[in-house]
């Protein structure tokens, strides 16, 4: 039951922040053409805390709502390498990229009254959001613009996830005695 409650929790957070990224990315840039890359990729920041948080489990807890908001997306026919390889990639690229940083020694402990290493979440955060849209760009064959757009996305994201967490957590450890 508890691991339901959890696939239900973050596939509405994941759903809410790919909906929000998706209504900004309008909001600045109004285009019909809606690409892969998003100028604030919300969904992005969200995977980046849940692999942090969960490591390799955060996979199964995405699972459904990343292939479910990737299909969604597109209006044109895709190869099967698009229609699945991208939103396989983009699941599991950032869980991996924390798992190989903790399996070196890397500090990212997550523990009650341990002061969180900030300066290493978001370093592997960067790498994961680096490897994420130089993966996008070799499944989908688009350019090195599109690349560097979804990269700021990815950051801009990843940034603004971290800093609402970092927010929370911190009133959060005012608030209890």
């Amino acid at each position: 039951m508890r691991h339901a409650r959890r696939v239900i929790t973050q596939t509405f957070l994941y759903y809410g922040a790919f909906q929000l990224s998706v209504a900004l990315h309008r909001s600045i840039a109004p285009s019909d053409n809606l690409d892969i890359a998003r100028i604030v990729d919300l969904s992005h920041g969200l995977r980046v805390i849940l692999a942090w948080v969960y490591g390799l489990i955060s996979i199964s807890y995405l699972a459904p709502i990343s292939f479910l908001t990737h299909w969604g997306l597109f209006d044109e026919r895709q190869s099967i390498i698009q229609l699945l390889g991208l939103p396989l990639f983009g699941l599991v690229c950032t869980p991996l990229v924390f798992e190989f940083a903790n399996r070196l020694g890397v500090d990212l402990r997550l523990k009650r009254g341990y002061m969180i290493n900030w300066y290493n979440v978001v370093s592997i955060g960067l790498i994961a959001s680096s490897a994420d849209a130089l993966g996008c760009k070799l499944i989908t064959g688009s350019s090195y613009k599109l690349m560097l757009v979804d990269l700021g996305g990815n950051l801009a994201g990843m940034t603004l996830g971290i800093g609402v967490l970092r927010l929370g957590l911190g009133i959060i450890r005012n608030l209890t005695p």
